[in-house]
């Protein structure tokens, strides 16, 4: 697999931030932008897991980005931060595997 780029299996896939933040708001606007955030961050966890630097850099600039501020109030940083530490953690409960989870 060319590094930056996503499988067509692994865009299909349902979107595990996704599930966790779906609500029956009634505003479709709203879901549509939490929909673009959360596929960003479970494709920021996939870059990490794979170490994918191509990929972490362009979603880190969208993380940082005007566009993505619009889209979200969550602090994006903090965000970034805490998908690290769970990647981090993955390795701790591999037995110090570092090469599952590289950034």
């Amino acid at each position: 697999m060319k590094k930056g780029i996503m499988q067509r299996d692994a865009m299909q896939s349902p979107s595990l931030s996704l599930s966790r933040m779906r609500n029956d708001d009634e505003n479709p606007y709203q879901n549509l932008a939490n929909a673009i955030v959360c596929v960003a961050a479970d494709d920021y966890r996939t870059a990490l897991s794979n170490g994918d630097k191509p990929l972490l850099f362009s979603l880190q600039s969208f993380f940082r980005s005007q566009w993505c501020g619009i889209l979200t109030t969550i602090d994006t940083e903090c965000l970034m931060d805490a998908l690290h530490k769970e990647c981090e953690g993955r390795i701790e409960k591999a037995g110090g595997v570092s090469i599952v989870c590289k950034y």
